[in-house]
């Protein structure tokens, strides 16, 4: 019934894939790079199997088979290449965009002969805003419903977002976007149909005045590898300190909020906190929160591995994340399924309600939010109570098969339209 195209990275694709085997309507999976058995045996040959960055191309592993997997090397290679130049030289922001679409561009051609040699004819191709590209023409010359899935905001808002804290525009309005946002924007055009993540993403879409019939939402929820690497029970606090704990993860930068918990935080000098930053710190966020970050009770992990990640937000009681602009934040829905009681923002795309699983607070409101804070920390009985419920929602509702339903659900009635 369905091709599904993930591009680079273990995306949420791949669980799209696994959900659709398993369902026994997956007829071929396109990919970026992928540790094929060829591949495999070529890195060990190498030895070169107990590398970083060889061992999170194996953790891509899926649970579909071999022979309906189609992997692209080349391509992912080159935009290895633009993200490693725009490390080195942030001023080369045109140059890494221009090498970037032409990665997108390469896969997309990739997977268009990929399409053209399949036997058969498969009623859909989903696939990835940006990585679509001459595939998409393809499919729809094989008879194929084209549907993209997009997982953040609609590219011609997201600066503005940033730029404004959040704010919504006049209606049809948007801000500056770049090269490879128009790419992305003009890829996601090429669907027939358009599946985002979140309610916020849908309208983001209708702010620009897309037809509603179009646009479907399904939401994420956890994957069965976060589930798997998350403990039974806290671990043990570092140096005996009970003070409640607060995790933030993501990249502490501007469009995440960053500035607002800062400015939420520091006033709390009455009652007991502990914050652990998970994800990357945005330089220019380090100089003006310098002060903040080198405070006792702040600790910054950086990067980390999805089971040390889990096992944060287990020990965690609240989970903060006042960001201008996501899709569905995925760490959201791992914060509820681990117990934490939760804040946030509308623009964050979360399933949360106010006053039931947690605070929806305005986005670039510090004030707001640290009032929502404060009322968490001083009562910690309805914040345990609210974040064990939470855990109960995710574990009966937002699933990885629970995601399949609903696709699969989406992928008949597209095929019968």
């Amino acid at each position: 019934m369905v091709v599904i195209s993930n591009g680079f990275g273990r995306f949420h694709m791949s669980w799209a894939a696994e959900e659709a085997h398993r369902r026994g309507i997956l007829d071929a999976y396109i990919t970026g790079a992928y540790p094929t058995s060829a591949a495999k045996r070529l890195l060990t040959a190498a030895g070169l199997s107990g590398n970083r960055r060889v061992a999170r191309l194996l953790a891509r592993q899926g649970t579909y088979p071999e022979g309906l997997i189609s992997a692209s090397f080349l391509p992912e290679a080159l935009m290895q290449v633009a993200v490693a130049l725009r490390q080195k030289h942030k001023a080369f922001k045109t140059p890494t965009d221009l090498i970037n679409r032409a990665a997108l561009r390469g896969y997309g051609a990739s997977a268009a002969r990929v399409l053209g040699g399949l036997k058969g004819t498969p009623r859909l191709y989903h696939y990835r805003a940006g990585f679509g590209g001459a595939s998409v023409a393809r499919a729809k010359e094989k008879g194929m419903i084209a549907l993209c899935d997009h997982s953040i905001a609609h590219p011609a808002l997201l600066d503005h977002f940033v730029g404004h804290q959040g704010a919504w525009p006049e209606k049809g309005e948007g801000g500056r976007i770049d090269l490879l946002w128009a790419h992305i924007l003009e890829d996601i055009g090429r669907g027939d149909h358009v599946l985002v993540n979140s309610d916020f993403v849908k309208e983001t879409f209708l702010h620009f005045g897309w037809d509603e019939t179009r646009l479907h939402v399904i939401y994420l929820g956890v994957d069965n590898d976060f589930v798997a690497g998350m403990p039974k029970s806290p671990a043990t606090t570092e140096g005996g300190s009970d003070a409640p704990l607060l995790v933030f993860a993501g990249n502490f930068g501007t469009r995440k909020g960053a500035d607002i918990l800062a400015r939420a935080l520091q006033p709390i000098t009455d009652l007991p906190w502990r914050l652990e930053l998970i994800g990357p710190i945005e330089s220019a966020t380090r100089r003006r929160h310098r002060t903040f970050l080198e405070d006792a009770r702040v600790g910054a992990l950086g990067v980390v591995a999805r089971e040390r990640l889990a096992a944060s937000l287990v020990a965690a009681d609240i989970f903060v994340f006042p960001s201008f602009a996501e899709g569905s934040a995925r760490v959201l829905f791992e914060a509820m399924a681990a117990g934490c009681y939760i804040i946030t923002t509308n623009n964050s795309g979360c399933i949360a309600e106010d006053g039931v699983h947690g605070a929806i607070v305005p986005p670039g409101d510090a004030a707001a939010t640290g009032a929502a804070i404060r009322a968490a920390l001083q009562n910690p009985q309805k914040t345990s109570e609210i974040g064990a419920k939470n855990a109960e929602l995710v574990a009966n509702q937002y699933t990885q098969a629970d995601y399949g339903d609903k696709l699969a659900d989406l992928y008949r009635r597209l095929a019968g339209s």
